[in-house]
């Protein structure tokens, strides 16, 4: 699953709520924030008083609950009744259930019952608004321990649905040391595994180990950092967002790595 194109005009939101809704700007080229507007459901609380840190810090990885995994079945991906499927591959590999179904256009805000996955657990992780010349959209991602998923436009025209679900439920756990990916269309390495949905870059590991991967990583790539990684932390239903930024030969990216206790990470580079 590649990425779908290049736009003109990016924008990032992670949606954090709490009465109300909370929107914090994400790094990506060319991002500026969109309205609070954009994303009015569901309504979890999250906690709006995040605070700065030094280094990435999040809370214990929660116990492990069992996790449904999605299929091709009808009714298994969360989608409104009055959407029909067009397309829909299932497989399981090396442990990891992954679903990716298309319908018709329904419209991204109205396609995913979201207050149905925050009822099983899932907890906002992005909404990303992008507009271009010739393809734009709204795109959503929601994690939940180790698994994701994520909906919106396709560049056909319809609307898609991307999951992953590891067939042992299980929270991501801290601690895990990994090699990265150099890859053309990105500035910087990403970690081993890191998979590119939509407009998304997912990496399977714990955003306090990402953070440690790029600190050292980019140190002995001759990268200097305008200090450690500063953490937004979010209680209840919300992500944490960890930024930093580092420069060599006059050349400067931001990284915003997007998590929660227990989940993957989000990566995003400006």
């Amino acid at each position: 699953m590649g990425r779908i194109c290049e736009r003109s005009v990016k924008r990032v939101l992670v949606v954090l709520v709490a009465l109300g809704c909370l929107c914090v700007p994400l790094a990506l080229a060319g991002c500026t924030a969109a309205s609070a507007t954009a994303h009015e459901t569901p309504t979890p609380n999250a906690s709006n008083a995040a605070h700065a840190q030094s280094t990435p810090s999040l809370e214990p990885s929660p116990t492990a609950v069992a996790v449904a995994a999605f299929s091709c079945a009808r009714g298994s991906l969360p989608v409104t009744s009055n959407s029909t499927q067009t397309s829909c591959a299932a497989q399981s590999a090396n442990g990891v259930a992954t679903v990716h179904a298309t319908y018709t256009f329904t419209g991204a805000g109205s396609f995913v019952d979201e207050n149905l996955l925050i009822a099983a657990g899932w907890m906002i992780a992005g909404l990303v608004n992008e507009d271009g010349g010739d393809f734009s959209g709204t795109w959503y991602l929601y994690f939940n321990q180790g698994s994701w998923i994520a909906w919106g436009p396709t560049q056909d025209g319809a609307m898609g649905v991307w999951a992953s679900v590891p067939v042992k439920s299980a929270p991501i756990r801290c601690g895990t040391v990994f090699t990265g990916d150099t890859l053309p269309q990105v500035k910087v390495p990403l970690p081993h595994g890191t998979q590119t949905v939509a407009v998304f870059q997912i990496s399977p590991f714990c955003l306090q180990d990402v953070a440690s991967f790029y600190t050292t990583t980019l140190a002995a790539a001759g990268w200097a950092s305008d200090g450690p990684f500063q953490v937004a932390n979010a209680s209840g239903t919300g992500v944490a967002i960890a930024s930093a930024t580092f420069t060599r030969n006059s050349v400067s990216v931001h990284l915003s790595l997007i998590g929660a206790a227990g989940t993957p990470t989000e990566i995003g580079i400006n």
